[in-house]
This record gives C-alpha cells, structure tokens and sequence, in this order.
C-alpha cells in the first residue's frame, strides 16, 4: 500500500497494521468531541492478534476487541484516495464508557457532552451499542447525570 494525496497519521494505520481499526480517544478527536489529539493512536486489533509494530512513528496503542464484536461499528473513511477503519460514533463513545479506569472522568464527560450535542446523535443506535459493548447500565447513569 502507499500513499496518495493528502497524509494523515490515521493513514499509516492500515498501511502497518491491517486489521486495525482507530478507536477510543483517538476516534474521539477524529469525531471532534475531544480537542487534542491524542499523541499516540489508538487502535483495536482482534484479541488473540500477536501484532508487534516496530515503527516508532506514528506511535501506536494497542487495544484488544473480542473476534466476535470487533467489527461491530466499524466504517470506512475516505481521505482523498486512502482510506482507513474507524469506530463509528456510538461504539466510540461505548468504547469509552466500557473502558472508563482508564480515561480521565472530565475527557469522559467532555465526548458523552459533544456526542450528545452533535446533530448526528442517535440514542437508540448508542444504546444498541452499548448492548453490545456490554455497558448499558453505566452508559445509562452517565447520560442520566447529564440529561
């Protein structure tokens, strides 16, 4: 694979990790709700994936999906002519809530607070997510505290 057109660090993900799809706080950022980026990029890969990056630009963290619901909310974005796997929002933000220990509280709040204002929102796509992501109940208190 090689690039074409406008580079991306999203872009190197497919091109050094092929099954990988950008998740969590960096999924985030892409969506807006959160203003920084994040310095290295998250990436799920299927559990059970032995994958070792020896590129140390762009840095990549790694998190492990279940095989079964790896692919659950995963899009295609196009950018010019590349293209790469993202989360799309909803699983982004149940990808969050189910990993809350370890992202901040107020990060937390700031993507559930812009989820919630972004005219894409989708309640019933969330909570259907969240199903699967197996975070229903905390999804369900967080967005009570907010609504």
């Amino acid at each position: 694979m090689s690039f074409k057109g406008k580079i991306h660090n999203y872009n190197y993900v497919p091109l050094f990790i092929h099954d990988g799809t950008i998740c969590l706080l960096s999924a985030a950022a892409y969506y807006g709700y959160i203003k920084k980026t994040p310095k290295e990029i998250d990436v799920a890969v299927p559990q059970g994936s032995n994958f070792r990056c020896k590129y140390k630009h762009p840095p990549f963290k790694f998190h492990y999906r279940i095989q079964e619901k790896y692919s659950e909310g995963a899009i295609t974005i196009r950018d010019d002519v590349n293209a790469y796997k993202i989360y799309n929002k909803e699983r982004t933000v149940c990808d969050v809530v189910y990993d809350r220990k370890k992202i901040d509280k107020a990060v937390i709040k700031t993507i559930l607070k812009a989820y919630l204002k972004d005219p894409d929102c989708d309640l019933e796509e969330l909570y259907k997510m969240a199903e699967i992501v197996h975070c229903k109940e905390t999804l369900e208190i967080y967005l009570d505290m907010l609504l």
